[in-house]
């Protein structure tokens, strides 16, 4: 994947990032489509974090990602999550994060949940 992104920071904060990519896509639905896919899409992200003095964090980041030539295809991609320490070198992380590809391969469901 090329990228080229410009972002914006404040203290420990992203507060988000934009660009133009290259992203090579294969498409597979258990080997019924064993296609390559490649295009150029355009990247519009943004990605929040919060650190507290005790360790713990908070972040939540997103990004869209359509197809340069065919805005109809495109992808989204969220994130969110908290942690906190429980020992020195020990986290307790709950995550959930989406992918929702507007086009997916055969087969394929357009949304994917995980939490984890």
């Amino acid at each position: 994947m090329l990228s080229l992104e410009q972002r914006a920071e404040a203290d420990n904060n992203t507060l988000g990032k934009h660009g133009l990519l290259f992203r090579n896509r294969i498409r597979r639905a258990e080997k019924l489509d064993d296609h390559h896919h490649s295009y150029w899409g355009l990247r519009v992200a943004e990605r929040f974090e919060q650190k507290f003095g005790n360790g713990a964090r908070v972040w939540e980041n997103a990004e869209w990602i359509p197809q340069v030539d065919d805005f109809k295809n495109w992808i989204l991609n969220a994130e969110a999550g908290v942690s906190a320490p429980i020992a020195k070198s020990l986290d307790v992380r709950l995550t959930i994060q989406d992918t929702y590809n507007n086009e997916p391969a055969a087969g394929r469901l357009k949304n994917d949940l995980r939490l984890l």
